[in-house]
């Protein structure tokens, strides 16, 4: 796991440029393994989703660099590539946290609610990954995605961090710490759901630059994992609200439905007050003081790529 981590980092006495293209290269090229795997599909479209979330997070560090046009034009390209995958890895995450719900259940009569719905959704789930395996989508994500690569092995990056960090890292920050401020004053779930999407660009950032100084980095890294997990619940915990309420993909009766919204609001409320007091702590300096104590540590770390 440690070796599988280490792809997605700057190594010691690596350049700056070198990294983020060994680090999109080996993006790019699991996707397309991931998605010609036969068995547990499911597990691969997660990581598929993931890695593209990667791929926009080192986007967001380099746009002082790469310039705000040809930044739009590649975020844009694999934001849709995420969305195309998006219903899928959906499905699998109500499951997930249904399950989670299930086993945590006291009462053996809402045990049984809280499956019902979990069946229906693996139904669902089955014919959606039929459906986009048989039309061979994940053939054509794949050649697309290879095509792209080209375009960024052709990116000029000179790893200046006065733009990398003192620039795009500050700008992540601030948009994930005005997002959280954004959730807490209008306590809608698309904020919330806004405010998660920030936090990972940000997460995913601090992993990349984590040889820096390893120890602070791994404990700031695993604070935003806590967050975005926490939220990822919260937004999970809505999408699945909806669907019992418009009752398309699951179906219960009012005595089971009644049962499940009283527990899940009291888990919704649960999981919105853990990541604002995880958020809080971590979003507790202003953008200038994050960025400049992150450029410290990166020049002390690696004096020569200032020059």
């Amino acid at each position: 796991m440690m070796e599988r981590k280490m792809r997605f980092r700057l190594l010691h006495g690596e350049g700056f440029r070198d990294g983020i293209l060994r680090v999109m290269r080996f993006l790019h090229h699991d996707i397309v393994r991931l998605l010609q795997m036969e068995s547990r599909q499911h597990i691969s479209v997660h990581t598929v989703r993931t890695h593209i979330k990667r791929i926009r997070s080192l986007l967001r560090l380099l746009r002082d660099e790469t310039g705000n046009g040809k930044y739009r034009e590649l975020n844009w390209f694999y934001r849709d590539m995420g969305r195309r995958i998006s219903a899928i890895r959906d499905d699998t995450s109500q499951i997930e946290l249904l399950s989670a719900m299930a086993k945590k259940s006291q009462s053996h009569h809402l045990y049984l609610a809280i499956r019902r719905p979990i069946v229906q959704i693996e139904k669902k789930r089955k014919r959606e990954f039929d459906s986009f395996y048989g039309k061979r989508f994940h053939v054509q994500i794949g050649a697309e995605i290879l095509e792209k690569l080209s375009t960024l092995e052709e990116l000029p990056l000179s790893g200046n961090p006065d733009q990398f960090i003192m620039k795009s890292l500050k700008r992540v920050y601030c948009r994930a710490r005005k997002a959280m401020y954004s959730a807490l004053e209008t306590q809608t779930d698309l904020h919330y759901h806004n405010w998660r999407k920030q936090v990972k660009y940000l997460m995913y950032q601090i992993q990349f630059m984590q040889g820096a100084w390893p120890s602070l980095f791994l404990t700031y890294s695993d604070e935003l994992g806590k967050l975005a997990s926490t939220l990822g619940k919260v937004h999970d915990l809505y999408l699945f609200r909806n669907m019992l309420t418009e009752g398309s993909v699951v179906s219960l009766d009012n005595i089971q439905k009644r049962a499940i919204r009283q527990y899940i609001y009291k888990y919704h409320k649960r999981q919105k007050d853990k990541a604002i007091r995880l958020g809080l702590r971590i979003f507790s300096e202003s953008g200038d003081s994050f960025a400049e104590r992150i450029y410290g540590i990166w020049i002390n770390a690696y004096p020569g790529q200032k020059d």
